[in-house]
């Protein structure tokens, strides 16, 4: 379910049949990440480096089926594991939104029949900006699903 509670800010939420610790580890791990962190299927990764501590770094290159590359960096702010990450997000040139500093807070809340993932992700520019992003998480977080059901 996509929310927008405001011009500059995009909620989706999503159940998952999963502990929260399960949905965690798949939002956190390398290895996961890489399994279903693009808007579609068809990408792939060009670059992808986590440092998952408080004040550690991320940097994930995105690459479409066409060839086009695109890299989102940012820092790490808040780690509670199983509970909360918050982090910034900030495209790289030559994407049309580079170097505007946007937040990401994703809460992971546990539920009788699993886990509720709460995605806020505030601070853009504009409402395209808040639009093309909705469009690339909801094809993330459809993968996560995938990702975490097998």
């Amino acid at each position: 379910m996509v929310a927008q509670p405001d011009n500059n800010t995009l909620v989706l939420r999503r159940t998952f049949e999963a502990s929260p610790n399960t949905v965690y580890q798949a939002w956190t791990s390398p290895d996961a990440m890489r399994q279903w962190l693009r808007p579609t299927p068809d990408f792939s990764h060009n670059v992808f480096e986590v440092d998952l501590r408080v004040g550690g770094k991320y940097r994930i290159g995105f690459q479409s089926p066409e060839g086009q590359r695109d890299t989102v960096a940012g820092e790490f702010q808040e780690i509670e594991p199983n509970k909360r990450l918050v982090y910034s997000w900030i495209w790289e040139k030559p994407h049309d939104y580079a170097d505007v500093e946007t937040q990401v807070t994703v809460e992971f809340n546990s539920q009788d029949t699993g886990t509720e993932l709460v995605l806020t992700h505030r601070r853009f520019a504009a409402t395209e900006m808040r639009d093309h992003h909705i469009m690339g998480w909801s094809g993330a977080i459809d993968q996560l699903v995938e990702f975490v059901s097998n």
